[in-house]
């Protein structure tokens, strides 16, 4: 599999500017997902790597060729998406076998491939079925077992599994993973879904506002955000962000509740960042020590099975903290408690500008691969 270029890639609709200035290297086999809020550009960019968008400038090489002003037809990709796309009046072995028949691939070789593909996915007993006979799951495989028959040099999921229940979207993540592993394929990935971004990327490229906010690494796009729009938006819940100065050495939120020392950072109005799984109730004295103690009460409580999402109240601020289950015993919503900050995995961003003040929040591992939040 190729590797795959962009270069300084825009896109305008009129005078709207979409895309500007993007430069992105998509690496042999990776698995790349392109994630950011409604309208960030992401679904314009796919597009336009498939041929189905013009770029209003830069360059598209997909391994040594450059496929910029090249017809989708004629780029060797296949994309899946979001509402599977498959032709009503044929059967699924005629869906998975179009696009081999319309190259002329010969009558036995399209039998030899869709059968293999078939199997692979597990959908050789819905091969006569018209598309109206199959579920939300059995569709989408059929989309993807259409693109995998082709053998293209690269893959173009478009949010595939946004139709699809909550208990179908994740079967339907672990079968693409595997599938991946399998095909060894470099793929872009569109999702909205940050969660879907973290567990099934090698790489993960937040977009806003038509630029590259961040590449990097599950872990390192977690662990390490280089501003408040990443911090924000990888995660579930989101980031805590208390506004604040820091002064001599000491931070000290606005309504004076929150103080803690910090290390090294300069003066000035910040915003501190707090992941809820980095809140925690102290078990003993050193726990209590280690950390930022605040005395807090239980507003809300949202149990979620083996953990629970709790609202902190004090005075104005609000935090929220993700307890497992052995945490909530003696918690009931109004009680009061004391949690601690791990002073480890604090994030402290620049107040005017949104970019990442500290280099690492410590505790973070920087050593890349797939990872799941936390």
């Amino acid at each position: 599999m190729p590797i795959i270029k962009l270069e300084n890639i825009q896109k305008k609709f009129g005078q709207n500017t979409v895309l500007d200035g993007i430069d992105l290297v998509f690496g042999e086999g990776e698995f790349t997902v392109l994630v950011g809020p409604s309208g960030c550009g992401k679904t314009t960019l796919l597009r336009l790597i498939a041929g189905l968008e013009q770029v209003s400038g830069g360059k598209i090489l997909i391994g040594d060729r450059d496929v910029t002003k090249l017809e989708p037809r004629e780029r060797d990709i296949a994309m899946v998406f979001q509402n599977y796309a498959l032709y009503p009046h044929m059967s699924v072995y005629e869906n998975m076998g179009f696009g081999l028949k319309a190259r002329g691939v010969d009558t036995g070789e399209i039998k030899r491939r869709v059968m293999q593909v078939a199997e692979m996915l597990g959908i050789e007993v819905l091969l006569n079925r018209k598309p109206k006979e199959l579920s939300g799951g059995q569709q989408q495989r059929v989309a993807i077992g259409r693109a995998v028959v082709r053998d293209p040099s690269l893959f173009l999921f478009d949010e595939p599994l946004s139709n699809l229940d909550a208990k179908l979207r994740t079967e339907m993540r672990t079968e693409l993973l595997k599938l991946h592993r399998e095909l060894h394929a470099t793929t872009v990935y569109v999702t909205h879904d940050q969660e879907e971004a973290m567990g099934m990327g090698d790489c993960i490229v937040v977009l806003n506002d038509g630029v590259i906010q961040q590449r990097g690494t599950p872990r390192e796009i977690y662990f390490h955000p280089i501003n408040l729009l990443v911090a924000g938006f990888i995660g579930s819940p989101s980031m805590n962000m208390v506004h604040g100065q820091i002064s001599a050495g000491t931070f000290t939120s606005l309504d004076g509740v929150i103080v803690l020392e910090t290390k090294g950072q300069p003066d000035g109005d910040v915003i501190l960042g707090v992941r809820p799984e980095d809140i925690h109730r102290p078990i003993n004295l050193a726990d209590r020590q280690h950390g930022c103690a605040l005395s807090c009460r239980a507003d809300v409580i949202e149990l979620l099975g083996a953990r629970a999402i709790i609202t902190l109240a004090m005075s104005g601020t609000e935090l929220k903290a993700v307890f497992e289950e052995r945490y909530l015993k003696d918690i009931v919503e109004g009680s009061p408690l004391t949690v601690v900050l791990d002073l480890d995995r604090l994030h402290f961003f620049d107040a005017a500008t949104g970019q990442r003040l500290n280099e690492t929040a410590q505790g973070g591992e920087l050593d890349g691969g797939r990872g799941a939040n936390g």
